[in-house]
């Protein structure tokens, strides 16, 4: 996430910062909209890759002296709970900056109030059924909820914002990290 959504926000923002001083609000919504896309593209193979192969990654960086197979085990099902709401997150800080650049900073405060107090209800709901994955599910299920709560807010003010092309932008991103979690399954497979 840090590499590939906080890259494409930071390098977006000064564009969508000089299109709201010209005025050009329906720049801005096809800007955020393609900035988004690009962060499905790169944050949805990286999360099918670290769902998939969330056991021997925690094994290969983790596991060593007191971190046995059953810390594994935990650690490696927290992160597949994890990877489910990363590229939600990942294209939140998009979204949000997009609010900064429009002087509204109190919106996606508002939202991520809420976002808290849900995620909150949520640890409490899943802990229980679920251990440890519960809380990272929560806090997936939560970026979730909030992106699209961004998304709604930031479309009142900003034209152009297209939720089809995301959805479209999802859609084949999601195709190519399926072929990707299938090829490194496969891979692991073979090589463990």
């Amino acid at each position: 996430q840090g590499v590939f959504s906080v890259a494409i926000s930071t390098v977006l923002f000064p564009a969508i910062a000089r299109m709201v001083s010209r005025g050009d609000l329906r720049g801005v919504g096809e800007t955020v909209t393609q900035g988004v896309r690009q962060i499905f593209f790169m944050l949805l193979p990286a999360s099918a890759f670290l769902m998939v192969l969330a056991v021997p990654v925690t094994r290969l960086v983790f596991e060593r002296g007191n971190f046995g197979p059953d810390s594994t085990s935990l650690s490696a099902a927290a992160l597949f709970t994890f990877t489910l709401g990363l590229v939600f997150n990942g294209a939140s800080l998009l979204v949000i900056r997009a609010f900064f650049s429009l002087q509204m900073p109190w919106e996606p405060t508002r939202i991520s109030a809420l976002g808290l107090a849900l995620n909150a209800v949520l640890d409490a709901a899943f802990y229980g059924p679920l251990g440890t994955a519960g809380i990272p599910l929560a806090t997936s299920i939560t970026s979730f909820v909030t992106f699209v709560l961004l998304l709604r807010a930031l479309q009142r003010h900003v034209p152009g914002v297209s939720f089809v092309d995301m959805v479209d932008g999802f859609a084949w991103s999601t195709g190519g990290a399926l072929c990707l979690a299938l090829l490194s399954w496969t891979t692991w497979r073979v090589v463990d």
